[in-house]
């Protein structure tokens, strides 16, 4: 008997212990107050659906979605190329959830080549995909709100790739050969005895100022598109969980407050396109844009449009070229007050533009900025301010292969560009 009733106290104060362990579990989170407050405000208003007003009137005090995975796949982009798209994965009240998912088009070192091989594309999302596997676990936990703080750890995660990969590259040129520089040809003098001019209507011929080489493009990290997909993608997933539109949700990023005013961007449309390799004097410029008069419809913009492309005759005079900064600086002072001369392939890299802190070079109206490879949701939103900054006008223009999504639009907006440069011929 004595056995049997030690047994029973036992386990009486197991169960009077463990309602003291629920009861203070439940004081400390306030459930018994708030359930009585839900059961007395659905009595007093008698919803049709009773477990749905509760459902709602306790997810107020669910705790905020965290990032639980990154993954990233293989996928094609508008070209056809092998890209990386990043998903994003978020608990939301205690379910792992697949919020949204990002894909840009990763830009070349060399814009002019039409196609890179597509080994090298399948290299580079491979690549991509580890990385966002390697960044997974670091994100685990935080906030797709806290934009700022992600988009630095994706930069500190970046900025060791960058000098691995400079490194290669500098031991692939010492391994290899150097290329034979060829000798200058002999400047010939003219025969003595002959006189200058003495042809008539003959040309002297001129000795043209040799053109600099161009500067070496910026290295592009294999791998790269991983930091910018997955920066949008963790901007995407904030305006998802919070049924924000993207545009808003980059504009607050901005504002740090919700606006209530908006810019929009205004289209420009290309009339002229590989003007660099046409001949004579139209291969000064690159690419020619139009800018739509307010007020148009979409039929009467392109017939304008149609009807300048057909009529371009007019010659630019200033002997220009290449690489040529002086020239470039009087043809700016000549042309800025007539029209814009954006710089886009000539601007600098966004993280070579937020460390100087200038828009200064090359002298321009304002500069076409590209989301493509590790540029994040944060630097986009520096360099804008940048450029706002000056006073110069801000061009968001899509990636030089065809964009993928309509985030472009969003971006576009949310950033408070003047124009957006869709593109024509060159895919942007």
């Amino acid at each position: 008997m004595s056995y049997r009733a030690g047994d029973a106290a036992r386990r009486a104060r197991e169960r009077y212990e463990l309602k003291q362990a629920a009861a203070e579990f439940y004081r400390k989170l306030s459930v018994t107050e708030r359930l009585e407050e839900a059961l007395n405000s659905t009595f007093c208003l008698g919803p049709e659906d009773v477990y749905g007003h509760l459902a709602n009137y306790f997810a107020q005090f669910s705790k905020p979605p965290t990032i639980c995975q990154i993954r990233g796949r293989k996928v094609l982009d508008g070209t056809g190329e092998p890209t990386v798209e990043a998903e994003v994965f978020c608990t939301v009240k205690n379910m792992d959830k697949r919020i949204c998912s990002s894909v840009i088009s990763a830009a070349s070192e060399h814009p002019k080549a039409s196609k890179g091989p597509e080994q090298e594309s399948n290299h580079s999302a491979d690549i991509a995909i580890q990385w966002l596997n390697d960044l997974s676990p670091k994100l685990r936990g935080m906030s797709p709100d806290e934009q700022n703080k992600i988009d630095q750890l994706l930069s500190d995660f970046y900025q060791p790739k960058i000098e691995e990969e400079k490194e290669r590259r500098q031991m692939e040129r010492e391994a290899s050969p150097m290329p034979l520089q060829p000798e200058p040809s002999p400047v010939t003098s003219p025969a003595p005895g002959k006189k200058k001019g003495s042809g008539k209507g003959k040309k002297a011929a001129v000795v043209e100022k040799p053109i600099p080489p161009e500067e070496t493009p910026e290295a592009v990290v294999p791998g790269s598109p991983a930091i910018g997909a997955l920066s949008l993608a963790v901007a995407k997933a904030s305006s998802v969980l919070s049924k924000t539109p993207l545009y808003l949700h980059i504009r607050a990023l901005r504002n740090e407050k919700l606006p209530t005013e908006f810019f929009m961007p205004t289209p420009m449309i290309s009339i002229l396109s590989c003007g660099t390799s046409s001949p004579g004097k139209l291969n000064l410029m690159k690419e020619v844009l139009i800018i739509p008069q307010t007020g148009l419809t979409v039929q009467q913009s392109l017939d304008m449009a149609l009807m300048l492309q057909n009529q371009i005759v007019k010659q630019i005079n200033a002997a220009s070229k290449t690489g040529d900064t002086v020239q470039w600086e009087s043809l700016a002072k000549a042309l800025g007050s007539k029209c814009y001369l954006f710089a886009d392939a000539a601007s600098k890299p966004v993280c070579k533009l937020l460390e100087s802190g200038s828009m200064n070079s090359p002298p321009c109206s304002g500069t076409v900025i590209k989301h493509t490879n590790e540029i994040t949701i944060s630097q986009l939103l520096g360099v804008f301010k940048l450029i706002e900054g000056e006073n110069r006008v801000a061009v968001l223009g899509c990636p030089y292969k065809e964009s993928v999504g309509d985030s472009t639009a969003d971006l576009a907006v949310g950033l408070g560009a003047r124009f957006v440069k869709l593109g024509g011929l060159l895919r942007g």
